[in-house]
């Protein structure tokens, strides 16, 4: 995660590749879609776990039969 930051907001390494920071006006949005993604995520385990054929169908993939 520290070489990331750097990566991102360390000025010598923006030059050197050639990248820039992620405003602070944008990281709302990211966080607003991480959680989203998170919760669709979410809402599919838990979907699968509560009906009994989709548990088992995605069980067989799992074992690979």
């Amino acid at each position: 995660m520290l070489l990331q930051l750097l990566f991102t907001y360390a000025p010598p390494l923006q030059r050197l590749f050639d990248t820039e920071a992620i405003p602070l006006r944008v990281w709302p949005w990211l966080f607003v879609g991480g959680l989203a993604f998170f919760l669709v995520v979410e809402a599919e385990k838990l979907t699968i776990r509560s009906v009994e054929s989709l548990r088992r169908t995605v069980t067989t993939v799992e074992v690979g039969a």
